[in-house]
């Protein structure tokens, strides 16, 4: 039910439907190692290879579980983080500032530290089902995708204006183009600055993001080279201000 391959790409990370994550090594098939397991079926797996961490997570049981990845076959629970009252719907890992990104059935982003498990924000400011979350590496922002075919980036910790909605649009279906398509998944390339989306229609679209990184970029900039006086303060607080058209389809 989930799958990923570590940061040296020499062992696969698996989730079933039963409950268990395994690790396996690449290379020969042989089992690696077995890590704590969920009630239900284990929707998202992933490695926070900064802090030797395996993270499981489980829309079942509503618990992120984070287990040593010191040793090469032993591992433990370290910690679990267990969301109540909500249905996960996403999962993701924020390695540079060592943060787990959660997204719920009811529209709900929660922000927790990995290292204490300690929730760190929420932001309710989304209505709308989350599909899912991708974190930009060097940027403190995430592409949030949801069930009505929109997709927003927000600042997140430890921005000031966190949980602001800088920029937003809706993934269109080229044959119906009044019509929002249900967001399946979302992958950054922040190389390239470009978003790949795949939605219910079967459609895989990789969008040219370039022109939002250029504010968000230039907005940074402003930020590191702020100087005392008000106006470059209230720039230093405010989110970035980007607008609202479509990207380019590539």
């Amino acid at each position: 039910t989930s799958f990923t391959l570590d940061h040296l790409k020499k062992r696969c990370l698996i989730g079933f439907s039963d409950g268990e994550a395994v690790v396996f090594n690449i290379i020969n098939g042989a089992k690696v190692k077995t890590l704590p397991k969920h009630q239900g079926e284990v929707n998202f797996i992933f490695e926070a290879h900064n802090l030797a961490l395996l993270i499981t997570a489980s829309s079942v049981d509503s618990t992120i579980r984070m287990s040593t990845d010191t040793e090469i076959n032993e591992t433990e629970q370290k910690r679990m983080i267990t969301i109540t009252d909500q249905i996960i719907t996403s999962v993701t890992y924020k390695a540079h500032e060592k943060m787990i990104v959660v997204g719920t059935r009811n529209g709900q982003i929660s922000f927790w530290e990995a290292e204490t498990a300690k929730n760190i924000g929420v932001c309710n400011t989304i209505n709308e089902e989350i599909t899912n979350i991708c974190a930009l590496k060097d940027y403190e922002y995430i592409w949030v995708g949801t069930t009505s075919g929109k997709v927003y980036m927000l600042s997140t910790p430890p921005a000031p204006f966190r949980f602001a909605k800088v920029y937003e649009f809706a993934n269109f279906d080229p044959e119906a183009p009044l019509s929002a398509v249900y967001i399946q998944d979302l992958i950054w390339a922040e190389e390239s600055s470009s978003l790949f989306i795949a939605d219910e229609k079967c459609y895989i679209k990789r969008l040219d993001m370039s022109s939002v990184m250029k504010d968000i970029i230039e907005h940074k900039k402003n930020r590191a080279n702020k100087s005392d006086d008000s106006s470059n303060l209230r720039g230093h607080l405010n989110p970035p201000t980007i607008a609202n058209t479509s990207p380019k389809i590539l």
